[in-house]
């Protein structure tokens, strides 16, 4: 976890970020906390320091599994957000596995907690240029990778689009991580989510 080290604005509701692999949440989702002043969690992150193993360690181990993950994800959601409700300025920014929103009981789970879901909607040729070297992708261990990479996609983007905001490839498309990152925070702010905080 990323600890904020002051509030240049106030968040007004936790902000989970929703996108496939190499969308750009956690890069942009790092970048927006520190920005607002908030701390920033990304699930994939906290679950492969309490495992001592990668993803793809998990995902192949025997006694562990994709379904395991998924549990875990779960897991770590519930108490990522039993830290954060009814408690005044306490909001945070994170960032979940590509994967997390498709679950019902996450997306269960950020409606009952009035978490603000917003998807970063890039297009497969996008993420395919970002992941095609990565080697902790373990759903992408494929003879083709790239249109395995389209298949999750297309299973996935109907869901991903039942996010409260819809962030479409353009604004987030181009530019720096800290320019795409101005562009979030704009969103934000025009959404009511987030605020300068008045005399800083």
């Amino acid at each position: 976890m990323l600890a904020a080290k002051k509030n240049t604005y106030r968040l007004k509701s936790s902000v989970f970020l929703v996108g496939m692999m190499g969308s750009g949440k956690s890069k942009v989702g790092k970048l927006l906390a520190e920005a607002i002043g908030v701390d920033f969690i990304d699930t994939d992150e906290v679950i492969i320091a309490m495992e001592g193993k990668s993803i793809t360690d998990i995902f192949t181990d025997p006694a562990l599994g994709q379904d395991y993950f998924r549990k875990k994800e779960l897991s770590v959601m519930k108490k990522i957000l039993s830290t954060t409700a009814n408690k005044k300025n306490n909001n945070k920014i994170i960032a979940g596995g590509g994967g997390s929103f498709i679950n019902p009981a996450i997306r269960k789970l950020l409606r009952e907690q009035q978490v603000v879901t917003i998807y970063i909607d890039a297009p497969v040729w996008a993420l395919w240029m970002r992941v095609r070297h990565g080697k902790d992708r373990p759903l992408l261990k494929d003879k083709n990778p790239r249109k395995k990479l389209r298949e999750i996609y297309n299973a996935r983007r109907a869901t991903y689009m039942t996010a409260d905001i819809i962030l479409p490839f353009g604004p987030l498309g181009g530019g720096s991580k800290k320019k795409n990152m101005s562009r979030l925070l704009s969103i934000l702010i025009k959404h009511g989510i987030a605020e300068a905080v008045k005399g800083e």
